[in-house]
């Protein structure tokens, strides 16, 4: 039997309804929130409105905040002090708070298809990578990143630092269409971009990592 897989979507450049529709489209059952402040100014990713839109479409939301990065590691992100940013998210993701809810975020993706959500498009500079990846390694899930329908052409997308994926990560990659992608996959990775459906939103008031936005 092959390994459960566990999606993870980043919203940056995306609506809620495409977000939406790409969940439907692979039988996502839990959208499991590891922003660690569930706040936006994008449209609909607020807590309250995501959590009304997804029971709409018949799909669960939990928002596990020990999995999220706390503000400092936000801040590095922004400035693109990626090494910083790593260590802190490492550091977050060791703590008992976390190991617990790593232990939830598990079980409800054994119960059905889940997903990871979190702000950043491309998973290389987001911590859901890290979360992916240490799920991938400790219960046997196989990551699926959903991404490429939902991100610019790279000549419009914003230049952006590169995290290193997290040990253990079982990704597979795949260009979006018309897209050049370029896939970085950490120690035993294999990633995989696939088309959600919709059609890429600008970018909206949220910038990585705002004071206002958590993850």
């Amino acid at each position: 039997m092959p390994p459960p897989t566990l999606f993870t979507v980043g919203y940056e450049f995306a609506t809620l309804p495409s977000v939406i529709e790409a969940l439907r489209a692979r039988g996502v059952k839990t959208l499991i929130d590891v922003r660690e402040l569930p706040l936006s100014r994008r449209a609909g990713f607020s807590k309250r409105p995501l959590n009304a839109e997804l029971s709409d479409a018949g799909i669960g939301y939990v928002h596990l905040r020990a999995l999220g990065t706390p503000k400092e590691g936000r801040v590095a992100n922004k400035q693109g002090k990626m090494a910083q940013f790593w260590r802190i998210v490492d550091g977050r993701l060791a703590t008992p708070e976390a190991e617990r809810e790593l232990a939830a975020a598990a079980d409800l993706a054994r119960r059905g298809p889940a997903c990871l959500l979190c702000f950043e498009a491309d998973p290389e500079t987001c911590h859901r990578l890290r979360v992916g990846a240490l799920l991938a390694e400790r219960y046997g899930f196989e990551v699926e990143h959903l991404r490429s329908s939902f991100e610019p052409a790279p000549a419009a997308r914003p230049a952006r630092a590169k995290g290193a994926a997290g040990a253990g990560a079982r990704a597979k990659g795949a260009a979006g269409a018309g897209a050049r992608a370029k896939g970085a996959a950490g120690a035993g990775a294999r990633a995989k971009g696939v088309a959600g459906a919709g059609v890429p939103a600008p970018r909206g008031a949220d910038s990585a990592h705002g004071a206002r936005r958590g993850r």
